[in-house]
């Protein structure tokens, strides 16, 4: 854990030089969370931080970081389809390098029994997700709400399609429409987060990467109106999650997602070229 923290710490700050960042990214809540958890959500979101850092400047290497998220693939199903809207075609040649590789460099290392095993434990978790086995409080998941709520099997899944139907929606326009990385990084968050419908809320560390962008991107092109205090609720959210999320038998991640989509939607309106 603590050899993932300080990737993160150098990512983030990687991201936002020559801002000093360290400490708004120590005292994250997302950062607890994880920290509470023990899980490897500071690995993944370190590579995606440092993908985006260098994505204009040295796209092979985005490409190559991007790749090696293939360890948690739900996590990055939506880049090549992203990378390809915004015609990005040597750092998508190097993650279906990297990722092709990683395969090959798994298999000769665990065997080829790991493959059948690994469909296998997503039709597993499928199962217990809808079978109320796996914590739904705990999820950020529009699915997840809809089962606390009583709602049928059925009704989660379509309304979780459409959330993230639209979210994915929104990040291809994104990227097709401008070369903002803010926002960009921004809708292909908000759009991986709920993608799949089995998301615990420690994957709220990925929320580092669009709030620091944002954040930047504020302080050097001006602020929409409110769009700060939008910023410092979404900053805060995990926290809230994590002492709220059980008494409230639902989980609110979906209104600071829809609220920040809003965000990107006015940014584009006002100025749809703008590449800070």
């Amino acid at each position: 854990m603590m050899a993932t923290f300080l990737l993160y710490m150098f990512a983030i700050q990687q991201l936002a030089r020559p801002h000093l960042i360290l400490l708004p990214a120590a005292a994250f809540p997302a950062v607890l969370v994880n920290v509470i958890y023990g899980q490897n959500v500071f690995l993944t979101a370190s590579l995606a931080i440092l993908a985006f850092a260098n994505l204009y400047s040295r796209p092979m290497l985005a490409g190559t970081l991007i790749g090696c998220l293939v360890i948690k693939p739900q996590m990055a199903v939506l880049l090549p389809l992203l990378l390809i809207c915004g015609k990005h075609w040597q750092a998508f040649l190097a993650a279906a390098i990297t990722a092709i590789l990683m395969c090959l460099l798994s298999t000769w290392s665990i065997g080829l029994d790991a493959w059948p095993a690994f469909f296998q434990s997503l039709s597993d978790a499928r199962e217990y997700l809808e079978a109320g086995k796996l914590r739904w409080s705990q999820m950020i998941s529009i699915f997840a709400n809809v089962k606390q709520l009583a709602g049928s099997t059925t009704l989660a899944y379509s309304l979780h399609i459409a959330w993230a139907g639209m979210l994915l929606a929104l990040s291809v326009f994104t990227w097709l429409r401008t070369r903002d990385l803010a926002l960009r990084a921004t809708t292909f968050v908000l759009a991986t987060l709920h993608f799949s419908p089995y998301m615990y809320d420690y994957e709220l560390v990925w929320m580092a990467l669009p709030l620091t962008l944002l954040s930047i991107r504020g302080s050097q092109s001006g602020w929409l109106r409110f769009e700060r205090e939008l910023l410092l609720i979404a900053w805060l959210f995990p926290f809230i999650d994590l002492t709220f999320s059980k008494v409230l038998a639902i989980n609110m991640f979906f209104l600071i997602s829809a609220s920040l989509a809003i965000v990107v939607m006015m940014h584009l309106r006002k100025r749809p070229e703008a590449a800070p």
